[in-house]
């Protein structure tokens, strides 16, 4: 369970570690958009939005970032400290997006959204400031796109460069398409989404599929979409359904106590009813085996077993997840004392 908590956080950090080597445009003319979704793509399928500031305030998230031994968090956070700044002010939402496409190397397209609280002059100063000298800790070069400014990293400096690598970005490309958001995405693929976006074909105006269904203001939530055939069509018997797949979304939020309690909701839709028959049936018979994950501690398992509640809404699997805070540190508890046993 920790090492989960702390797989998701360096996801935050590497993410918000991009944001270093991010652009600076001082036009005056540039329009602060209500809502991050106008910066993304319109043909994204796959969107993961995560509430930055409410992320960092979470004791969960706190104590995984200070146990986590990692030398490009450490390296990021005396960068910041340098020049008096918080991982809050420098990111506090962002949207990872995606264009799914099997076919290329990488998987798609992919890229991110971040809303930050530092002006684009204070960033230049910073970026300047970082590639001078004999501790320059960063490169990177200019160019013009479209009248953007597009800064392109040109090494790669672990803290820098860490959460573009989890994004399949080889080549770092970041912009400030809005006063306060900040595209990034490779090199090859920023300037078409500069013109997407400038011309107003965002997820904002052409929701993908489930965007309206969900809640907004949660911790986390992601949205897919899988039209075309994304599914391999050569699944064995047993998992035939699943080629029917259409999409799906998930929603992730804590609340209670010192938001301690954690709810988690994921909603796959089928294409066809039938096929979400066989997959609610399939899902169900797995849940069943839970418990025996937890030989050690049945009772545990039992409680993360009733935990789980799966249903079936017309050609949708409802998976409800609800964790009460003393359950959770159970399971912390649980999963180091499996580690060191291993």
């Amino acid at each position: 369970m920790k090492k989960m908590q702390i797989k998701l956080v360096f996801l935050f950090v590497g993410l918000v570690a991009i944001s270093f080597a991010s652009t600076i445009l001082s036009s005056s003319e540039k329009v602060q958009a209500d809502s991050i979704l106008a910066s993304v793509p319109s043909d994204s399928n796959l969107l993961i939005s995560v509430d930055m500031q409410r992320a960092f305030e979470l004791s969960l998230v706190q104590e995984a970032l200070d146990d986590a031994d990692a030398t490009d968090t450490k390296e990021l956070e005396t960068l910041l400290e340098k020049h008096e700044l918080t991982m809050e002010e420098l990111c506090r939402e962002f949207v990872f997006f995606g264009k799914i496409d099997p076919s290329m190397s990488s998987g798609g397209v992919w890229g991110a959204v971040m809303r930050t609280d530092i002006e684009e002059g204070s960033f230049k100063g910073i970026l300047e400031a970082e590639s001078n000298g004999e501790d320059a800790v960063l490169s990177y070069e200019i160019k013009d796109l479209q009248g953007y400014d597009v800064y392109v990293l040109n090494n790669d400096h672990a803290a820098l460069t860490q959460g573009t690598r989890k994004m399949n970005i080889t080549s770092a490309a970041l912009t400030y398409i809005t006063a306060n958001h900040l595209l990034v995405a490779d090199e090859s693929e920023i300037e078409r989404m500069i013109t997407q976006i400038t011309a107003g074909n965002t997820v904002e105006r052409s929701p993908a599929r489930g965007l309206n269904d969900i809640d907004h203001e949660a911790l986390v939530w992601a949205i897919f979409d899988l039209n075309g055939n994304i599914i391999p069509q050569d699944l064995p018997p047993e998992s035939e359904h699943f080629k029917d797949l259409a999409g799906g979304t998930f929603v992730l939020d804590f609340e209670g106590v010192a938001d301690g309690d954690m709810d988690m909701r994921l909603s796959l839709e089928s294409r066809e009813q039938e096929s979400a028959q066989k997959m609610h049936a399939q899902i169900r018979q797995f849940s069943g085996l839970i418990p025996m994950l937890f030989s050690g501690d049945p009772q545990l398992g039992n409680s993360v077993a009733d935990s789980i509640d799966i249903s079936l809404s017309g050609n949708k699997v409802i998976i409800a997840v609800s964790l009460q805070q003393s359950l959770i540190k159970d399971l912390q508890r649980f999963a180091e004392s499996a580690q060191q046993e291993f």
